[in-house]
């Protein structure tokens, strides 16, 4: 677990799940907390933020460009 303020080995892979939702909700709780006090999580957290949002946006285009097309514009 995350209790102490050591990192996990797993950094980004925990940072992912946590911005993406799919964390236990314990786990999730402590990694917030810890992410308070730690730097590097807190900038792994970050880029595993920006990355989902990009790729929400270039599948929002994606799907508008298809829909486009298939509408004859």
């Amino acid at each position: 677990m995350l209790r102490d303020l050591h990192c996990p080995a797993d950094v980004n892979e925990i940072a992912e799940a946590f911005v993406m939702g799919t964390l236990a909700r314990a786990e999730a709780a402590v990694f917030e907390e810890h992410l308070l006090v730690c730097n590097r999580c807190t900038a792994a957290a970050a880029e595993a933020f920006n990355y989902v949002r990009t790729l929400k946006i270039a599948t929002r285009r994606l799907r508008n460009t298809t829909a486009r097309a298939a509408g004859g514009r």
